[in-house]
């Protein structure tokens, strides 16, 4: 599935490949990979959000070929497993020098289970966290009310 969102200074997809075979999901995502990088006119974008499966990094490792990437962003669950695959594709990134932004305190408070917009909460982090909120917030009032008006039948 994927999603396209415009807002006023910024366009961002989002794209969601969800596997369900493990024996053949390394095959899956490097096929979705490749149709997403090469098969797919996505015209000017700011930010190119990517839900990554676990793995070992191939797909990383792959995106940084087909694609110039300013960063990348690692975003993970706090359990073991989620950690060490976040680890395996940050350090994969971190080899084909893709540089990967942390800012401790969001790390930290995350770790002690303290969101930067509580614990900090004047921040520039949580400022810009709420500013994205705030934006999809909007976003998906609008796409809610086009869809409560139903579709124009035209005869």
């Amino acid at each position: 599935m994927s999603l396209l969102l415009h807002f006023e200074s910024l366009s961002v997809i989002v794209y969601l490949e969800h596997l369900g075979c493990a024996e053949s999901g390394s095959t899956v995502v490097m096929s979705a990979l490749e149709k997403m990088t090469r098969g797919v006119a996505w015209g000017n974008l700011d930010i190119l959000v990517v839900d990554m499966p676990p793995g070992t990094g191939d797909a990383q490792l792959s995106m940084s070929q087909r694609l110039r990437l300013s960063g990348a962003l690692i975003v993970s669950t706090p359990q073991d497993i989620a950690l060490i695959d976040a680890r395996r594709g940050a350090n994969m990134f971190r080899k084909v020098q893709v540089p990967i932004p942390l800012e401790i305190s969001i790390r930290t408070g995350s770790d002690e289970g303290k969101p930067i917009v509580v614990a900090s909460p004047d921040s520039a982090s949580a400022h810009a966290y709420i500013h994205v909120a705030e934006m999809v917030k909007q976003k998906v009032k609008e796409l809610a009310e086009e869809r409560s008006r139903g579709p124009e039948i035209l005869l």
